[in-house]
Formats: structure tokens, C-alpha cells, sequence
């Protein structure tokens, strides 16, 4: 005669012993609500003390009555004759002019991708045209004494785009790095011993044999 015993049924993960321990220490060692909500608030504190100075500039420096150059001509021609005598002639007076159209609008495309979703962040670049057509539009009909181009349009977008693209490059190591770090936890809570009911390291269910 053969005796065959229906082995024990194991309690579900949540109800065995030291489980709500084990979830309430993992609960308060993972990153929280209040904790992202810190993070938001510090990146919209940093967005408006790098951004109200950054629009309030970009905007004087778009519609100042003349050329925001005028007064450096000068300085400028003596930097591209340097470039020129050293083997760079192609550093010249139109080379500088794009650069800093460019730069002009990296901010821009930065700030915005950093609050953007990864998804989303061609909106920055897509504001950066608009923001820049604008600015043309604006310098052709009030501003006599500006020169509104295609040209400029073109290299305000490339800033923004340059500048998203840092924005997004930024978000990947940062969220990388909360990955890293959720993983290290989770290896860490795996090593955490668990107490049963008894007060015994990880009270385990007899078998029947």
C-alpha cells in the first residue's frame, strides 16, 4: 500500500511571513512620488533662472534697432585677419555671423527638450523655426535698419536642433543612471534576510516525504 500526502499549499507572495516587511523596506528605498516631484521642481527652478535671462537677451538682441554688431565691426575684421594669416581664411566675417546664429539658439532647444518627453523633444526644434521665422518677419517689417534672411532661419533651427539634441543625450544618462541604480536595489533587497512569524531567518515549509 502506497500512502501518497498532498504536499503543503504555499501562502501567496504577498501573505508569507516578512513579506509586507520586505515590500515596506523596498517601498522606502525606492525612489517616491516626493522624490521625482523635488527633481521636476529643481529642473523648473533651473528652466526659469537660466530661461527669463535667456529670453529677455534673445529677445533685445533680436530687435534692437540696428545690427547688435555695429559697434564690434572693427574687433571682428581684426579676429578674421588673424584666422586669415594663420591658415584659416575660411573663418571670415560670414563664418562668424552663422556661428553665433547658432549658438544663439542652442538654449532654446536645451531648455525645451529637458522638459519635454524623449518622444516630443522634435517640438524644440520645431519651435526654434518658429521662433526664428518670427523674428525675421519681425526685423523685415518694423526694423529698416536689420537684415532678415532665410540663412538665419536655417542656422537658428540648427542650434535648436544641436541643443535638443544635447537635452535628450542628458535625459538618456540621467535616466540610465536611475536604472543603474534601481538595479543595484534590487540586488540589494535579494540579499535581504527575511524573518517568518517565529522570528526564524526565512521560515521555510516542512516536506512531507
Amino acid at each position: 500500500m502506497c500512502l501518497q500526502l498532498t504536499p503543503p499549499r504555499l501562502p501567496a507572495r504577498s501573505q508569507r511571513p516578512g513579506a509586507r516587511l520586505f515590500f515596506r523596506r523596498r517601498r522606502r528605498l525606492r525612489p517616491t512620488t516626493d522624490e521625482r516631484s523635488t527633481v521636476t521642481r529643481s529642473l523648473t527652478r533651473l528652466t526659469l533662472a537660466i530661461g527669463v535671462p535667456y529670453v529677455v537677451a534673445l529677445a533685445a538682441i533680436a530687435f534692437w534697432p540696428t545690427p547688435v554688431d555695429a559697434g564690434v565691426r572693427g574687433d571682428l575684421g581684426r579676429v578674421t585677419s588673424w584666422f586669415a594669416r594663420h591658415g584659416l581664411p575660411m573663418v571670415d566675417y560670414a563664418f562668424l555671423e552663422s556661428t553665433a546664429n547658432i549658438a544663439l539658439f542652442v538654449p532654446l532647444g536645451l531648455l525645451l527638450a529637458l522638459n519635454l518627453r524623449l518622444r516630443r523633444a522634435w517640438v524644440a526644434v520645431a519651435v526654434g523655426a518658429v521662433v526664428s521665422s518670427l523674428i525675421e518677419a519681425g526685423q523685415l517689417l518694423f526694423l529698416s535698419a536689420r537684415f532678415a534672411t532665410v540663412d538665419d532661419v536655417v542656422m537658428n533651427t540648427s542650434g535648436a536642433l544641436l541643443g535638443a539634441v544635447a537635452g535628450v543625450l542628458l535625459r538618456m544618462i540621467v535616466r540610465a543612471r536611475r536604472r543603474r541604480r534601481a538595479a543595484e536595489w534590487d540586488d540589494a533587497f535579494a540579499h535581504i534576510p527575511l524573518r517568518g512569524a517565529s522570528g526564524v531567518v526565512a521560515d521555510q515549509p516542512s516536506r512531507v516525504r
